[in-house]
């Protein structure tokens, strides 16, 4: 249902990210089902969840608004949008609740420009290496252990 009802269970901050990628890859777009209490509240369990749903987005937003979709939508848990003139790529890395970001990402296809890649989170720049079609991008030690959006050139 699309109403509130007692003792809801609440997706963590990065399922629900994780489902944004794979639906905005794929074309569409996202309602999240966080109804008001009937005193017109949000619960104070979700608070927290949307804040943090919404700082991500503040960094990382980027690769999620107004994107289009690409050929090559997803390689395992990383999900790629491209901008709308189709100049830059995007690469979000789905970090699943119970994982520890790795220390590098890799995919096939959606071979960056010149290795040359934007992590989102942090503003970072690093180097992207491509070897026989995959590619692979070592992220920065201290990362926080969150999805990671990348950012790059076709």
């Amino acid at each position: 249902g699309w109403g509130w009802g007692p003792n809801p269970t609440f997706k963590s901050a990065r399922k629900v990210i994780d489902i944004l990628a794979e639906i905005t890859a794929k074309g569409g777009c996202l309602a999240l089902g966080v109804g008001p209490t009937p005193e017109g509240l949000i619960e104070d369990k979700a608070i927290p969840i949307l804040e943090e749903i919404g700082e991500w987005l503040g960094r990382c937003g980027e690769a999620i608004y107004s994107t289009r979709i690409t050929k090559n939508y997803n390689d395992g848990d990383i999900w790629f949008n491209a901008s709308k003139d189709g100049q830059t790529l995007y690469a979000i890395y789905a970090l699943k609740d119970d994982e520890t970001l790795p220390g590098t990402l890799s995919w096939s296809g959606n071979l960056p420009k010149g290795g040359k890649v934007t992590i989102l989170n942090n503003g970072k720049k690093v180097k992207a290496t491509v070897k026989d079609g995959t590619v692979t991008v070592k992220l920065p030690k201290g990362m926080r252990q969150e999805p990671v959006a990348l950012k790059f050139s076709l």
